[in-house]
């Protein structure tokens, strides 16, 4: 296997920018000379990381993933990792993906029972998006709801089967259990998945948070005062709107009336704004107040970033 540079440890998996590249670097190197299995373990290292990066240095990455496996006969997680590439706008994926999607046979999986690994995982990711784009919605819900409940998944990946499954829902006419589900992919969900869910929940929330009659420069003197700015953190949050946020995050966090629960709730959002940034010093402190001490859902959902993101 060529490593270039300093990589001491292929399978580790790098936690800043430079690392990124610099795996990048010495996979692409590897694919160059011809150690495919060497590149691949690079690739996977770079690309399982949390920290967001280039999306189509990724997408090159999981097409030569996915030229890999399908040369190694694994022929579900080829498709897999072209769908990623695809979405991304990588035209040779698309056309491989599209190849895999003509041929695919209905694999008979009962999902009674959530996956339990990484690859047991992308066995149901691909069967549930063969299912939704075939219109075969209740397959597909069995899947998503399948895969939402894995023990295997990060909170980006829950993210984007709630949105799946928020779709289906809406499909179905199930409005109010979709609305749920989006909420859940806006406040979770990175990239696409947080965007697509956001413009759903604009959709149903037909006034604008701006229009909500709350001032951003009147103090909060209690508990009830800061409810409303508590209610509103949410929505604000997964409309895309970070000015309103920020403002109502930091008016909660920062008032001597709100709540201690109130305020760690606020941390919330002030950490999913943070790491929306990249900054994930600052992040990681917001999520951990969160975790010890905000309401559900947000508690759960900090705890679930801190043991993903951070392995606490």
């Amino acid at each position: 296997m060529i490593l270039a540079m300093a990589i001491t440890d292929p399978t580790a998996i790098p936690e800043t920018t430079d690392a990124i590249e610099e795996y990048l670097t010495a996979a692409d190197a590897a694919w160059g000379s011809g150690d495919q299995d060497g590149a691949a373990v690079l690739y996977w290292s770079a690309t399982s990381s949390s920290i967001g990066f280039d999306e189509k240095r990724f997408a090159e990455a999981y097409y030569r993933l996915g030229l890999h496996a399908e040369a190694q006969g694994d022929h579900t997680r080829a498709a897999s990792c072209f769908n990623w590439a695809s979405q991304q706008g990588h035209a040779d994926a698309t056309q491989k993906y599209a190849e895999y999607q003509a041929t695919a046979q209905h694999t008979d999986v009962v999902a009674d029972t959530p996956p339990q690994d990484a690859a047991e995982v992308e066995r149901y990711a691909t069967m549930a998006m063969h299912a939704f784009d075939g219109g075969d919605w209740e397959r597909a819900y069995q899947l998503y709801d399948a895969i939402y409940q894995s023990p295997a998944l990060m909170p980006a990946n829950k993210a984007h089967a709630a949105l799946r499954l928020g779709e289906i829902c809406r499909q179905w006419g199930s409005h109010d259990q979709a609305y749920a589900f989006f909420e859940e992919a806006a406040s979770m969900g990175v990239g696409d998945s947080r965007d697509k869910a956001a413009a759903y929940l604009a959709e149903y929330q037909k006034e604008n948070t701006d229009n909500s009659g709350l001032s951003t420069s009147a103090g909060i003197d209690s508990a009830e005062t800061a409810a409303p700015y508590v209610d509103g953190l949410a929505t604000a949050y997964e409309q895309g709107n970070t000015t309103l946020t920020t403002s109502y995050a930091t008016l909660v966090h920062e008032s001597g009336g709100a709540s201690a629960e109130q305020k760690a709730t606020a941390a919330y959002y002030l950490g999913r704004l943070a790491y929306d940034r990249d900054d994930y010093d600052t992040a990681r402190i917001y999520i951990r107040e969160a975790r010890d001490g905000a309401a559900d859902p947000q508690r759960g959902w900090a705890a679930e970033m801190l043991q993903s993101y951070w392995q606490e």
